[in-house]
Formats: structure tokens, C-alpha cells, sequence
């Protein structure tokens, strides 16, 4: 894992968001798991921050359970653990360092 990658624990959407716009992030991962009553609404409210950190060259990455992950936005990174959660951190800087060379 990557010293940059930081992960937030909490099973409130607000809360989260609160920090996430409150703080710098390389890569971040959203655990959001331990809440079983998400909704695909819930997850489509960090689709600007989604795209922000995309913007910024940064990954963003949520894991989730009890979604159906067909139904989520593209431009959300959305994962059912946190495991598969590091290994898209991990591709996409490999990917970016990539283009960087």
C-alpha cells in the first residue's frame, strides 16, 4: 500500500464527506461497509468528489457492501473490499506513472 493512500472509516455519509472536503488526500479510500443501509444515493453524493480527485490525478475508491454495483455511476470507484479497494490504488498510479514517462 502506498504511504499517500489514507482510509476513512465511518457509517456517516456526512461525516465523511465533511473531512474528505476539510482535507488533502493523495489516495483515498472511503470504508463505508460497516454501514449495511447505504443507497445508491448515498454513493452517488461523492460522485463530485469522484470526480475531483480523478481531476487531480489522485485515486478515489469506496467499498461498500449490500449495493448493487451494476447500478453505480462510472465515474465512482466502488468496491466490496478493501483489499480489491488497495489493488485499484495500486494500478491506477502505475497507470499514471506510465503517462508520466
Amino acid at each position: 500500500m502506498n504511504s499517500q493512500t489514507k482510509i476513512l472509516s465511518n457509517s456517516n455519509i456526512e461525516s465523511i464527506i465533511f473531512e474528505i472536503e476539510n482535507g488533502n488526500y493523495e489516495n483515498l479510500i472511503v470504508d463505508i461497509s460497516s454501514n449495511h443501509n447505504i443507497s445508491l444515493k448515498d454513493i452517488n453524493s461523492f460522485l463530485s468528489i469522484s470526480k475531483l480527485f480523478k481531476k487531480n490525478k489522485k485515486s478515489f475508491v469506496i467499498v461498500a457492501s449490500n449495493i448493487d454495483f451494476n447500478k453505480v455511476s462510472d465515474k465512482i470507484t466502488v468496491v466490496p473490499t478493501l483489499q480489491e479497494a488497495h489493488d485499484i490504488i495500486e494500478m491506477e498510479e502505475i497507470e499514471r506513472d506510465l503517462e508520466n514517462n
